[in-house]
């Protein structure tokens, strides 16, 4: 019965999907926004908005990294010619545990790179268990972009 047990541990393991569960990787993300383009009636306004766009950025190149990108396209031909192209990629998952490197103003943009261990990503999984839907203290959810 144990040996069964421990068969059936080393499998559902081997079988899980989570990317950190592959090898240990360090991963590195870049989150660029442009000043100007931001919301906002002051400039001050402007750039904390960029600020803020510019971690959300680079938390989503980092959950693209993990977990790639779903993409759907739609087309039409006609007499041989494509009429019509559109598309959509979505991205959907959870960042745990990674950390702001550096964060600063640059040329009217704002740029914020991060790094994460998923070594360390996967030791919070295992240890902050959180209810569905639910975000962990130090968690960035990343949907739909």
């Amino acid at each position: 019965m144990r040996y069964l047990l421990l068969t059936l541990a080393g499998l559902l393991s081997a079988c899980s999907n989570h990317p950190w569960t592959v090898k240990h990787e360090v991963l590195n993300a870049v989150g660029i926004a442009i000043v100007a383009e931001q919301p906002g009636k002051t400039e001050a306004e402007r750039q904390r908005q960029a600020m803020e766009a510019s971690k959300v950025l680079a938390y989503k190149e980092l959950a693209e990294q993990l977990y790639g990108v779903s993409l759907t396209t739609y087309g039409r031909v006609e007499q041989g010619r494509l009429r019509m192209d559109e598309g959509e990629l979505r991205t959907e998952g959870v960042v745990r545990g990674a950390e702001v490197l550096r964060s600063y103003q640059l040329d009217g943009r704002y740029i914020t790179e991060v790094r994460l261990d998923t070594e360390r990503m996967a030791n919070l999984q295992e240890t902050q268990l959180a209810p569905a839907g639910m975000a962990m203290p130090g968690t960035k959810v990343v949907r739909g972009f």
